[in-house]
């Protein structure tokens, strides 16, 4: 049996429009990198998904950062996101350093393989 071409678009149309409806799933995503600069996302880290301030279990040497669904977040070399402990990042390492960072997934922490962070915290919907 032949399927019509035309109602198989307008299902895929439809699926896709209704897609766009829902709401972006949020996420704060960290990555480390190796002497060879090679990334690896840091697995386990709970919370990632909710606003409000996170602390992490250990201090991490943190290297990249990447973000969706969330206005904006900020990294802590301190527990507790002292503010005074903010880390800047700078988006693709060429723009000015940011204290608060919009969604993105090319955010780089300061140093050589990046720095050490202790909490993060993330706010509103985009």
């Amino acid at each position: 049996m032949a399927r019509n071409p035309l109602s198989l678009t307008l299902f895929i149309l439809a699926v896709v429009l209704a897609a766009g409806d829902m709401a972006m799933a949020a996420d704060l995503r960290l990555y480390t990198a190796n002497k060879l600069l090679q990334q690896r996302r840091i697995s386990m880290i709970r919370h990632t998904d909710k606003p409000g301030c996170h602390n992490l279990i250990t201090k991490r040497r943190v290297y990249r950062a990447a973000q969706i669904g969330f206005a904006t977040c900020t990294l802590y070399s301190a527990k507790s996101c002292e503010a005074e402990t903010e880390i800047a990042v700078s988006w693709k390492n060429k723009k000015d350093p940011v204290n608060n960072f919009t969604q993105g997934a090319r955010w780089f922490l300061p140093g050589e393989r990046g720095s050490k962070m202790a909490s993060w915290k993330c706010e509103g919907e985009p």
